[in-house]
């Protein structure tokens, strides 16, 4: 079998994200990405917080697919809900001017919102919630003089840990350096990463690595290579590309 190559398109909001090829190889989402695959068909997938999506491609021999990422859909949940401990017990609360029974969570559409507690004896607290995450809590101390609001948005911490499990682990030597010399002019890239036009340098990353070059009107080329940890340097010349339709397959 032959490679070509997945070059992910209008990807902003996904980049920091991972990217996931057929559930087995997961990359970081960088910006300006090549990654040399296989012909063949796949299912890749894309997710960073709450923008994730998937999609079936076919990727031929020797050919650049154009992969839209623009395609794929937040997942927000337009909604919150929101757990209000408010002290003391037996206040009322309104939201946006409505009375509202807080002794179990309470369903806001993400974004501000207008509150308001009362209880005799007690000064009235007026205010503002912003929802921004699937289940805040926002607490409200009712007094004499003032009333006091903090908020403990337990939902981040979960996202928090959840982006910890989904984090990939790469080895590199940051003291030592990859120099590919040639061919003058291409565009290198590392596992799919833009690291620069040849002859350029990037930081060592320890084992198997794909190196790929590319450059316009000449077919793009790909060579896996192993790294070792050896407190040195590696230095790489390749071939010059050949220009497209001088090649037979």
């Amino acid at each position: 079998k032959g490679h070509g190559y997945i070059k992910p398109a209008k990807y902003k909001d996904f980049i920091g994200g991972t990217m996931t090829i057929s559930g087995v190889r997961i990359l970081p989402v960088t910006k300006d990405m090549l990654v040399p695959v296989p012909e063949g068909t796949y299912e890749v997938s894309m997710k960073n917080g709450d923008f994730e999506g998937s999609r079936s491609i076919a990727v031929e021999r020797g050919k650049t697919l154009e992969l839209d990422m623009s395609l794929f859909k937040s997942t927000v949940k337009d909604k919150g809900q929101v757990v209000f401990d408010i002290d003391p017990q037996g206040a009322e609360l309104y939201v946006n001017g409505t009375m509202t029974d807080y002794s179990k969570p309470v369903s806001l559409k993400y974004g501000k919102h207008s509150i308001k507690v009362v209880l005799d004896g007690y000064t009235t607290y007026t205010g503002v919630v912003d929802v921004q995450s699937a289940n805040p809590t926002v607490r409200i101390s009712l007094a004499e003089e003032e009333a006091e609001v903090s908020s403990d948005d337990e939902s981040s911490v979960e996202k928090d840990d959840s982006n910890q499990q989904n984090s990939v682990t790469e080895s590199y030597d940051n003291d030592h350096k990859i120099t590919v010399s040639t061919p003058a002019g291409a565009s290198v890239y590392l596992d799919g990463n833009y690291q620069g036009v040849a002859p350029c340098s990037f930081p060592k990353k320890i084992g198997a690595i794909t190196l790929t070059v590319a450059k316009d009107g000449y077919t793009t080329k790909s060579y896996s290579v192993t790294t070792t940890d050896d407190d040195e340097d590696v230095s790489w010349s390749f071939p010059d590309l050949a220009a497209k339709g001088s090649e037979t397959n």
